[in-house]
């Protein structure tokens, strides 16, 4: 990845947080979209995991050859990766928004998160 695309990225993941942390109400209601993505918050947790398993693999992979340039794929991977972590933890906290766990759990839910 390049220098300009990487700052972009950055920039468009602190961007995307700060929005998804502005969508947060302090009294507990989440808007009706973040209420149908809070419930996907499951299936989010794991794509971003299976993304990052398949970029170690492909890096394993490149070790391997002895190769010392990341190709496209690995790079995808890992923008993939990442970005789906944001949006879990969107759902995430939205899906705490809306109640019913104990406070405890989620704190260390969120903090190993």
């Amino acid at each position: 990845m390049t220098q300009r695309a990487a700052f972009w990225n950055a920039l468009a993941t602190l961007v995307t947080l700060g929005l998804i942390f502005f969508l947060i109400d302090p009294a507990g209601r989440a808007p009706d979209g973040a209420r149908f993505l809070a419930r996907q918050h499951p299936a989010l947790v794991h794509l971003p995991i299976g993304f990052l398993l398949f970029a170690g693999l492909v890096a394993l992979g490149r070790w391997w050859r002895k190769d010392d340039q990341p190709g496209g794929v690995e790079q995808t991977a890992l923008l993939l990766g990442g970005w789906g972590g944001v949006a879990a933890a969107a759902a995430g906290s939205w899906l705490m928004q809306m109640g019913g766990y104990p406070t405890d759990v989620m704190f260390w839910h969120r903090a190993f998160g």
